[in-house]
């Protein structure tokens, strides 16, 4: 891992935690309609993290090809 890009790389360890967590606190002896509906809040907040993510790569990544084409020409 680059030093100086490690801000940039996805928090993958942190979002395992997120799954792992969800997965524990969801009990196994509530309805099916009951954990869909945890689960929906889940995927809301999971995928409001994941873009956060992605949204932080795509900047790294425009950033650098910008400098690329600086050093270009």
């Amino acid at each position: 891992m680059t030093p100086e890009w490690r801000k940039q790389y996805v928090r993958y360890e942190d979002l395992k935690m997120i799954l792992y967590e969800a997965q524990k606190e969801c009990p196994d002896d509530i309805e099916d309609l009951a954990r869909r509906r945890d689960y929906e809040c889940f995927d809301t907040s999971f995928f409001e993290e994941l873009d956060k993510e992605l949204n932080n790569v795509n900047m790294f990544y425009s950033e650098k090809l910008v400098e690329a084409g600086k050093k270009a020409y």
